[in-house]
């Protein structure tokens, strides 16, 4: 499990759970829309997650509000505060 600080606070990676197979019917509907061209484009920013959100946290990001806001949730997503973090602010 990968621990970084950011502004002081310990963070982990969350455990990933096992992906579930997709459903034959779901498969059909995905392969329909791609050929009808009905998906919608993938506009993510191409960004270091981690890197971008202490710039977030220390408000000296350039991305727009909504990137901003993708990273948070990314970020949040896949990252918790670590256990050790939590267990200190316990005891104080």
């Amino acid at each position: 499990m990968e621990t970084f600080k950011i502004n002081g606070v310990e963070y982990t990676s969350r455990p990933q759970a096992p992906k579930k197979p997709m459903s034959k019917y779901l498969g059909i509907v995905l392969v329909m829309q791609g050929m009808v061209g009905l998906s919608r484009s993938n506009n993510t920013p191409t960004v270091d997650i981690v890197k971008e959100y202490e710039l977030i946290m220390q408000w000296k990001s350039k991305l727009s509000r909504r990137e901003r806001e993708w990273v948070k949730s990314q970020f949040h997503k896949r990252y918790m505060v670590s256990l050790n973090e939590i267990k200190l602010n316990c005891i104080l």
